[in-house]
């Protein structure tokens, strides 16, 4: 039973060392010619002591035992080399030698056995009960050779490995201990054999031991010298921080950018758990691996701030052996990326910032508009109603000629107005055309027929020269074109003391539904020097002072004239002659509606004729049964609001605020309210909408009129989306007023 135990002992080491051998060869992962040695070298000391044990004679187990001094001597130098290069060691050439040559000879010494007895004084095979083969030996003086040679690895093992230590080399702490144990067990066993007189060798189960843990050494630093060759590639990558940890999240290595990042790397021992001083952002990535599985084999982290530094981070599982394996933290530093982001992020808030400023400046602009336009055209307003009002019920030639002075200085002021705020509506971009189908004789008679009194005052000749065929219906901005032929009208009439202003208009035929609208003015005023006629256009521009000083106007009419043609497309032209005259072309493209023939011009002539005497006013209608409501917070308004529709016979109820409209709105039906806006709290919108809100008023259904200085761009689409019925601007004209009544009053109560 013994024997056969023994016999199984032997014969397990040996085909273990074998196997063990056969099994690194086919890694295929680490070419190391002196592990390879220490395998083969194991697996035929292990298979020589097979040998000796089942020895049928002497020479037999002589042969056996030399066998296994192959092994046994050249284990120790194998194991010496390896233990330098897991030390991260280079051992010289003049020691390598000497050592390797103290092996040979031990194993040429052991071979003289039988032969002589300078190694072994006596060596005879024995038998035990057991019938195992044994060899009974009587040390000589050569065996002092074998011993020193132990003695000499010993110290040389124990020297590497304290040279290691201290000079902190690759070498992990784990691979360190593991070292020593081989160290510390070769030479146990060598002292246990020695001082026990075993008949059985304990060298067989050492080998094994040593060249298992060798190889547990080996498949763990497979992943380590994987590691390093990588990080030594990735060293050249300057964006790229790589740290690898075990399983275990031991440290493994970095590349040189993650040494930078976190220097405390730099002392960190490999295959030792992170020191207390490391980096909390470095720890607390790591951590994480904990959530990595098969369902989610990465974790990605956005972005990680490291001493003023941006990293977005990335832990992978790193694929390995049986006893490898870990993780690979990979830092992509998107500092630059960051700060690019934030120069992006801070100009955009400057931009918002700054367009915040300047919708808030063009709200404080449009404001200021308003309020100018309100609070300049409000005493406007009572000026030129009150002046009305006396040149209706007065027939004292001097006082008739005071008012029609004051008229005239009123209009003028009115239409600085105008002109200031027409310009700045073009200058902020907020003009806007309002396209509708408009008659063409109708436009041009009421501009020629605004210009009769100015040209008869002046005893100018007002010449017509107008194209009978031009489309009846057109598809444009009437208004807007009005103002273009008054504008070029109103500037030649102001340069001309003497002479005739001709008015010129036509039209060009494009195709079937378009046509070129041609005006012309031309005037025998004071002309325009050529030099002066690249400014002609230029806002706020007074040319030629000294002519022109006693001239009225703020120099933005043709400015606005400009603006306007360019807005609609067309074309603008100037020709003078300096003290002669100037001509002003104009064309606007416009779309055809209905292509008949306008026909001849006659309205405009009867008003000229009418401008040498002035006939008593006359309501265009009567309306005695109707009521309105006037609401305004300026007393003198409702005044003027009154008298300019006294001989109408209307009954107006007048409320000087928007509670008080409120109230009376609620006792009795009106045919018409008129609004203010711009009053004190609450205003002309806010009252409106109080008593279209007000279940049971009787003025729910009522018309609206907003009545109001307000003549900013976008102001009539305004009231008219807050629901007003009509729109009329201070100073209010008395003939725009009473058409107002009259097409919002119920038909069956206006007499004509």
């Amino acid at each position: 039973m013994v024997h056969t135990a023994i016999i199984l002992y032997y014969f397990v080491s040996a085909v273990l060392a074998f196997v063990i051998f056969g099994f690194f060869l086919n890694q295929k992962k680490r070419s190391n010619g002196y592990l390879v040695t220490v395998y083969a070298l194991t697996a035929v000391a292990n298979l020589g002591y097979l040998a000796l044990a089942i020895s049928f004679d002497n020479g037999s187990a002589i042969f056996a035992n030399n066998v296994t001094y192959v092994g046994g001597c050249f284990f120790p130098f194998a194991c010496f080399m390896i233990c330098a290069d897991l030390s991260g060691l280079t051992i010289p050439m003049y020691v390598k030698l000497p050592m390797a040559l103290l092996s040979s000879v031990t194993v040429a010494l052991a071979f003289t056995s039988g032969y002589t007895d300078f190694y072994y004084k006596s060596i005879t095979m024995m038998k035990d009960s057991d019938n195992i083969s044994h060899l009974v030996k009587v040390y000589g003086p050569g065996h002092n050779v074998y011993i020193a040679m132990l003695i000499i690895y010993v110290m040389a093992l124990m020297a590497l490995l304290i040279i290691s230590f201290f000079r902190k080399t690759k070498t992990s702490w784990k691979t360190m201990t593991l070292l020593s144990v081989i160290l510390l067990l070769n030479a146990l066993s060598y002292i246990l054999e020695r001082s026990l007189h075993l008949q059985i060798e304990l060298v067989p189960i050492t080998y094994l031991i040593t060249e298992t843990l060798f190889l547990i050494i080996y498949q763990r630093i497979d992943m380590y010298d994987m590691t390093a060759n990588v990080l030594h590639a990735w060293d050249r990558m300057k964006e790229y921080a790589y740290i690898v940890v075990d399983k275990k999240l031991n440290f493994i290595g970095a590349n040189a950018l993650a040494k930078q990042i976190f220097p405390e790397l730099l002392s960190q021992r490999i295959d030792a758990p992170f020191a207390s001083d490391t980096h909390p952002t470095l720890l607390g990535l790591l951590k994480r691996a904990e959530e990595i599985n098969r369902d989610n084999p990465k974790i990605k982290v956005a972005s990680v701030e490291v001493e003023e530094r941006v990293f977005r981070a990335e832990l992978n599982f790193l694929e390995g052996n049986f006893l490898s394996g870990g993780y690979i933290l990979e830092l992509f530093d998107i500092t630059a990326e960051r700060n690019f982001l934030h120069s992006i992020q801070d100009q955009n808030e400057r931009l918002r910032l700054a367009e915040e400023d300047a919708v808030k400046a063009n709200h404080a602009k449009d404001s200021f508009l308003a309020a100018m336009s309100h609070e300049i055209r409000t005493p406007i307003n009572t000026i030129l109603g009150m002046n009305e009002l006396i040149g209706r019920e007065s027939n004292e030639t001097s006082t008739l000629t005071y008012s029609k002075d004051i008229d005239t200085a009123g209009k003028m002021l009115l239409s600085l107005v105008n002109d200031i705020l027409d310009f700045s509506k073009i200058r902020s971009g907020k003009f806007s055309l309002h396209l509708v189908n408009y008659e063409s004789a109708k436009l041009l008679n009421e501009s020629l027929s605004l210009l009769t009194e100015r040209t008869g005052e002046k005893n100018l000749a007002l010449e017509t020269d107008i194209d009978e065929n031009i489309p009846k219906v057109l598809f444009g901005d009437d208004v807007r074109i009005k103002q273009i032929i008054v504008n070029l009208l109103t500037n030649a009439v102001k340069y001309t003391n003497e002479g005739t202003i001709t008015f010129t208009a036509g039209g060009i035929r494009h195709g079937i539904g378009k046509v070129d609208l041609i005006i012309c003015v031309k005037d025998t005023g004071i002309g325009i020097r050529s030099e002066d006629l690249k400014l002609i256009f230029e806002g706020f521009e007074r040319l030629d002072e000294e002519k022109t000083r006693k001239i009225e106007g703020t120099g933005l009419g043709l400015a606005i004239t400009k603006s306007l043609v360019n807005e609609m497309g067309g074309n603008i032209e100037v020709s003078s002659v300096y003290g002669e005259g100037s001509t002003f072309t104009v064309t606007i493209p416009q779309r055809i509606v209905d292509r008949s023939a306008m026909g001849p011009l006659t309205d405009y002539k009867v008003g000229q004729a009418a401008v040498k005497s002035r006939a008593a006013y006359n309501a265009v209608f009567t309306a005695s049964d109707a009521i309105v409501l006037a609401v305004d917070d300026n007393e003198m308004n409702l005044s003027v609001f009154k008298g300019l529709l006294k001989k109408t016979g209307i009954k107006i109820d007048t409320a000087a605020g928007g509670n008080e409209a409120f109230a009376m709105s609620r006792e009795k039906k009106y045919d018409i309210i008129f609004m203010d806006h711009m009053m004190p709290a609450p205003d002309g919108i806010a009252t409106m909408h109080m008593i279209r809100e007000d279940e049971g008023n009787p003025n729910i259904d009522t018309p609206f009129i907003a009545l109001t200085a307000n003549a900013i761009s976008g102001a009539e689409r305004m009231y008219m989306k807050e629901g007003f019925q009509g729109y009329l601007t201070k100073p209010v004209e008395s003939k725009k007023l009473e058409n107002m009544v009259m097409e919002n009053l119920p038909k069956e109560k206006v007499r004509s």
